[in-house]
């Protein structure tokens, strides 16, 4: 496979020019709209996309190591197909809303100030995920392991806390109220 190495792309539209499938190490993609590109079987190693479109890519087999994504719109992605060896994200003022991280271990990923809406985490190893200043409106968490997990500041977060495993995670006020909606309990905060 073609390798490229520490290159920069820039305002690059692969709606109307071929993307190359090949290995990508720590190049740099500013701009570059790639909406609906199949990527499978490319590899990003150490590479950065700043404020690019990758919604509804296609990524199977794709191969995410230490991938930052800055201010990036990544609506719909199924990271659930990529190669997990390895895999590694960072995500900062990111929309990954309808995200699939289905079953996936994101041990070495972190998650900053990102939508996440509708994303799904059913069975997702995120044992000491930083989750810091994110939105999770009506994400799916089942069966998720989210112990020593950071979700401070993070917001619109609900789950079960007795079908999730939460040991020591790390929650404030006020989102964290939100797991016990099941229980339909009345709160009421003492003023004195």
């Amino acid at each position: 496979m073609e390798e490229a190495y520490n290159q920069s792309f820039q305002n690059e539209n692969y709606q109307k020019i071929p993307f190359e499938i090949k290995n990508y190490e720590a190049c740099t993609f500013e701009n570059c709209d790639f909406q609906g590109i199949d990527l499978s079987g490319a590899r990003f190693i150490d590479s950065i996309f700043i404020e690019c479109n990758l919604s509804n890519t296609t990524l199977h087999k794709t191969s995410l190591q230490n991938a930052q994504f800055k201010k990036c719109k990544m609506l719909g992605l199924t990271f659930d197909d990529c190669d997990p060896f390895n895999f590694s994200i960072f995500t900062s003022h990111s929309n990954l809303s309808h995200a699939s991280f289905y079953k996936m271990n994101l041990t070495k990923c972190l998650f900053d100030n990102s939508l996440l809406h509708e994303a799904d985490f059913t069975e997702t190893n995120l044992k000491k995920v930083k989750l810091t200043f994110c939105d999770f409106d009506r994400a799916i968490f089942e069966r998720t392991n989210l112990e020593e997990a950071d979700l401070r500041n993070a917001i619109n977060y609900t789950f079960d806390p007795e079908n999730n495993r939460i040991y020591k995670a790390k929650c404030s006020l006020p989102d964290v109220i939100r797991l016990l909606d099941k229980y339909k309990l009345t709160i009421e905060v003492n003023n004195e």
